[in-house]
């Protein structure tokens, strides 16, 4: 559909930053482009790209792709916040440039911030493809079961991300609150998930997001600054709660590295040592039991764990087996 927007069809943007990677460019549009049920609107951000992206752009003739130069690059945050002012539709999504959108991701998240007025966010889950690394699996994260509207904060500072290309965001909130913050381009997305408290967010369980793994490795060190990083946006943002709140955030905080390891045992096939963390963990942070997005998956991790001693070695070991049939690399 190249024609004007349709009385019938909800319109909304989609602003996609990008530098040096025209090909994968190319397929994120193309995802945007055949969205169904909506008018969409494409802001592609070119962050200073020295590849065919400019040629590219400028060769695009559907009306709906509105391109805009940087210059020089200011990276992802701000490019986001470029196009962000350039939005002239209620609602707006950020797909990172090698990301891809399923194909009603636009209509349900749109309805689903219909459905809850006071949601500042339409929240999806998504789902891995691509170049797996050598301790990477496909992934394909739950969201709950049931549409609905709720803070989620608790859930963020124990580990759940909303990735850019999953969430579909009110434009004037948005822009209330100022934006992406430029002064990161790592744990953004981290700190803006946060920065809404207490607005809610509306759940959407379906995968919206092809989410592209590139098969790198990452060292040590890379991963404990990344860790570092985190805490200090946590932290940060902890402090600025009521002291009620406060103390139910820091025990999830405290949790966190319980729940890794157990996380990390159970991929593992060491179900003994993943049952025991688990168990640990909701002692030390019990109210995320009642989270619809954590409470069903750990729990369910646990009840496995606990059958899996029950049951032979062989078994389990083809079980494992099985998993590891999946990595793509």
């Amino acid at each position: 559909m190249t024609g004007g927007p349709s009385p019938d069809r909800p319109a909304v943007s989609v602003v996609i930053p990008t530098r040096d990677r025209c090909a994968l460019l190319r397929e994120a549009v193309a995802s945007v482009l055949g969205q169904e049920g909506v008018d969409v609107q494409v802001v592609v951000v070119d962050d200073a790209s020295s590849d065919d992206t400019s040629r590219w752009l400028s060769s695009v003739e559907d009306p709906r792709v509105r391109p805009i130069r940087l210059e020089p690059a200011r990276e992802r945050t701000a490019a986001r916040n470029a196009g962000l002012a350039e939005v002239a539709t209620s609602s707006v999504l950020f797909l990172d440039d090698d990301d891809l959108l399923a194909p009603r991701a636009l209509a349900r998240l749109i309805r689903a911030l219909d459905r809850h007025p006071s949601a500042v966010v339409a929240a999806g889950t998504y789902a891995t493809f691509g170049a797996y690394g050598p301790n990477e699996l496909p992934r394909r994260p739950t969201i709950g079961r049931l549409p609905l509207q709720r803070q989620m904060w608790r859930e963020v500072l124990w580990g759940w991300y909303l990735l850019p290309g999953a969430g579909l965001w009110r434009t004037q909130f948005l822009r209330s609150i100022g934006g992406w913050d430029e002064s990161r381009n790592f744990a953004e997305d981290l700190e803006l998930s946060l920065r809404i408290h207490p607005s809610p967010m509306a759940l959407v369980p379906h995968v919206v997001l092809r989410y592209r793994q590139h098969g790198r490795e990452v060292d040590a060190e890379t991963e404990a600054n990344w860790e570092r990083t985190n805490a200090e946006v946590r932290a940060t943002f902890l402090n600025r709660l009521d002291p009620v709140e406060r103390a139910g955030g820091q025990r999830i905080v405290d949790a966190r590295p319980t729940f890794g390891r157990a996380l990390a045992d159970y991929a593992s096939g060491d179900y003994r040592g993943a049952a025991r963390g688990l168990v640990r963990g909701l002692r030390v942070a019990p109210a995320l039991l009642t989270s619809p997005v954590l409470g069903p998956m750990l729990t369910g991790m646990l009840l496995k764990s606990l059958v899996a001693q029950a049951t032979p070695e062989r078994l389990r070991r083809r079980v494992r087996e099985t998993r590891q049939a999946r990595r793509i690399t």
